[in-house]
């Protein structure tokens, strides 16, 4: 992965979760979804900061050599 894939999918986690949040919010979807579309959104975002964790790792290393 590279960083410009990961710029995409960061800001592409972050489109998602603003949609999932505008259904819950004005209750497009069955209230019993809530629960199911906050997990989605609770693991877009670990996956965003565990990738971000590892390119500045990454990018830490490289920096150095």
């Amino acid at each position: 992965m590279t960083v410009r894939t990961f710029n995409i999918y960061s800001y592409g986690a972050l489109i998602i979760v603003a949609i999932l949040l505008l259904l819950m919010v004005t209750k497009a979807v069955p209230t019993e979804w809530n629960f199911y579309l906050l997990g989605v959104s609770i693991l877009l975002f670990i996956v965003r900061i565990v990738l971000r964790i590892y390119f500045s790792a990454q990018q830490k290393k490289s920096s150095e050599v």
